[in-house]
């Protein structure tokens, strides 16, 4: 999927490290009770190499794709997009409040321009 592409390396790797992102979170918070909790026990493992197949050992590829798989199915990516954008759009608004006391120059311009990208790179 368009998801996987875009974010499946850098999820791979949050998730490899047992990191607590916005996705994560709300996969935890909105799955069956059945499967957090086998995410919780994943994400209680130390990270191991990425070839690992020795549960023992720390998480296996296998955990991290459950994880990521539970992400997707959570529509987790979404939640967190969203909530980016919110977030994105209100600093874009208080900015824009703040740049009517400051003279136009080529950095207010650029400190403009960040939260555009932010907002808008998805698309």
């Amino acid at each position: 999927s368009a998801d996987e592409v875009a974010y499946g390396k850098e999820i791979l790797g949050d998730l490899w490290e047992g990191k607590h992102t916005l996705a994560l979170m709300h996969a935890l918070r909105t799955a069956p009770r059945r499967d957090s909790a086998q995410a919780e026990r994943i994400l209680a493992k130390p990270r191991a190499a990425a070839d690992n197949t020795d549960a023992r050992v720390g998480k296996t590829r296998a955990d991290v794709e459950y994880l990521y798989d539970l992400i997707l199915k959570q529509r987790s990516l979404d939640h967190a997009r969203l909530v980016a954008r919110k977030r994105a759009l209100r600093a874009k608004h208080s900015f824009g409040q703040l740049a009517q006391n400051c003279r136009d120059s080529i950095h207010l311009e650029f400190l403009s321009g960040i939260t555009d990208y932010v907002v808008d790179r998805d698309r």
